[in-house]
């Protein structure tokens, strides 16, 4: 009996073996998660047709909004009926950009102009397809 248990004990334990050589963990294998690793450039990311850089410490906060503002520059506004909230401004007031809505919970995504932020878009020329 003390046998048989022995035995399903080592099997069980090489089969565990194997099948932890065929995953990647992130806290065993750590190496292989660091963002130092592959053919990119740290916190430099490309999606669609464009380019961002962000810093590390940078932050996109969400307020609610009035208005529709996104993809424009907005300034924040303080109401005696409303909490803080942003809508479509600028000039010496301007308080960030807006980069997302979402209509279902009035909330915009704002990108402050105080970020280091630098982005880049790729276009083609019209004559080019």
């Amino acid at each position: 009996m003390s046998e048989t248990i022995t035995q399903l004990k080592t099997e069980y334990d090489k089969k565990v073996k194997e099948i932890q050589d065929l995953m990647k963990n992130p806290n065993r294998d750590a190496g292989l998660f660091s963002v130092d690793i592959g053919f990119k450039d740290k916190n430099l990311h490309f999606a669609n047709q464009g380019g961002t850089i962000t810093s590390s410490v940078a932050r996109v906060e969400n307020f609610f909004f009035k208005g529709y503002p996104y993809k424009r520059g907005v300034k924040l506004s303080f109401d005696d009926d409303y909490e803080p909230h942003v809508e479509v401004g600028g000039g010496t007031d301007l308080y960030g950009i807006c980069v997302d809505i979402d209509e279902f919970t009035s909330t915009a995504s704002i990108l402050p102009i105080t970020n280091n932020f630098t982005g880049y878009l790729v276009v083609k020329k019209d004559s080019q397809s």
